[in-house]
């Protein structure tokens, strides 16, 4: 492709993978790539800073373009704290000196991508579990995001702690009984679960694994476990503080805002914690529009890199190449994302 204008590039970056976009700058999509993550906080700010430098060099290649990029705008998992953005910008511009870098949390991106750059909140709940507010007047919200250090619930990994923490009492005695608990046993294919217990305390078994058993809470609420209708009705009543604390920070509840919900837990079609989550957020605001996105958040990086922001006729086109992305290399497996 033998184009000069210079290209521009929107990253998504969490804990599990990264997602590079490549467009011209009137918006054309050329090319998507899936790498490994990219989170400054679990790699450092260079190691990190390599995994972008690699896609991008990736998507640049799969694109067969060879002009240099103009505009990057990065948004990763782990950019919690105020000064972290700033910093991790000044690594990418050292990668990138004649380029115009922005940095920011992965939450914008989904923001972004599900508002348009309009005023709005979005709560993403994957592996982990945030929320950001955008106001009308370019005021900013959100929480510390740090665990259960800064009152965080939920998530892939949250949720499966939880899981197995019914599980444990159930089969100890201390708690009820459960269907978690032989759900859990047949997941991991143990007799116990303190083998899963012992597994995790000595590191034969990563922590990051619990993720998985998200599909065994909701199959478990399918079938009308109390435990885990207890468990799916407190995440809907989560999803909907949140996103009660954004409205208000950003002074939007009321106004008829967007309010976007993002990652796994919350996209992946499931019916009684949509029809909750429905109900809990039409009291926190019924004039609001939930909007659950159905393209990448990637798409939000990219319409942020772009002078005048995203096509509408690219957002399908961003979805379709997410699903056939080549990766480079490999996505962790077994991890919400």
């Amino acid at each position: 492709m033998g184009m000069t204008e210079p290209l521009v590039v929107g990253v998504d970056g969490g804990n599990s993978k990264t997602d590079v976009a490549l467009a011209t700058p009137d918006g054309r999509t050329l090319a998507m790539v899936r790498g490994s993550g990219s989170s400054p906080d679990k790699l450092g700010d260079e190691s990190a800073a390599q995994v972008i430098t690699d896609l991008v060099e990736a998507v640049q290649q799969e694109a067969n373009a060879a002009a240099p990029i103009g505009r990057l705008s990065a948004f990763l998992a782990g950019l919690d704290l105020p000064e972290d953005a700033p910093r991790f910008n000044a690594v990418l511009t050292r990668r990138w000196p004649e380029a115009d870098v922005h940095v920011d949390n992965d939450a914008m991106a989904a923001l972004l991508a599900g508002t348009g750059g309009t005023a709005g909140v979005a709560v993403i709940c994957g592996a982990g579990i945030n929320a950001v507010g955008l106001g009308a007047a370019g005021q900013r919200a959100s929480f510390r995001s740090l665990g259960a250090l800064s009152g965080d619930w939920g998530g892939g990994l949250g949720l499966g702690r939880t899981v197995l923490w019914h599980a444990a009492r159930a089969e100890d005695g201390r708690g009820p009984r459960t269907r978690l608990a032989e759900l859990t046993k047949q997941h991991f294919d143990v007799h116990s679960i303190d083998e899963v217990v012992m597994a995790l305390h000595t590191g034969k078994l990563a922590e990051t694994r619990l993720a998985e058993l998200v599909d065994e809470l909701f199959r478990a609420d399918d079938e009308a476990d109390p435990v885990a209708v207890s468990v799916v009705g407190r995440l809907a009543e989560e999803i909907a503080a949140m996103t009660r604390v954004m409205l208000d920070r950003t002074q939007l509840r009321g106004t008829g805002a967007r309010v976007v919900l993002a990652g796994g837990v919350l996209t992946g079609g499931r019916d009684r914690l949509d029809k909750l989550i429905d109900e809990a957020l039409y009291r926190v605001d019924p004039t609001s529009s939930l909007v659950r996105l159905d393209v990448p958040p990637v798409a939000g990086a990219l319409a942020h890199a772009l002078p005048e922001g995203l096509p509408d006729r690219e957002r399908s086109r961003i979805k379709e190449m997410s699903q056939d992305a080549r990766r480079y290399p490999a996505a962790a497996e077994g991890v919400v994302t």
